[in-house]
């Protein structure tokens, strides 16, 4: 992986285990795939997500006492354009 890194509280993200960081770790995430690639950090704490877009060179890495935690509201999830196999 290229040798750049964000952090993903720089995009907003919250680890109070109620705020849903979705937007803000896809957006970390799309900002190193347009750097050509590297690591998005996930820092201690609990973080609440939806559905994650992992894209190529990105190296999502969750440091020590982190939790990533995916939302049990299933609408996130059913949206047309994130459905896996689409055609």
């Amino acid at each position: 992986f290229p040798d750049y890194q964000v952090d993903i509280r720089d995009f907003g993200a919250k680890a109070d285990g109620e705020t849903l960081n979705t937007e803000a770790i896809n957006n970390a995430i799309r900002a190193v795939s347009e750097k050509g690639g590297g690591k998005v950090i996930i820092p201690e704490g609990l973080w609440l997500t939806g559905p994650i877009v992992l894209q190529s060179n990105v190296n999502l890495h969750t440091e020590r006492n982190a939790l990533v935690l995916f939302s049990d509201d299933a609408a996130l999830y059913r949206s047309e354009e994130r459905r896996v196999g689409k055609e």
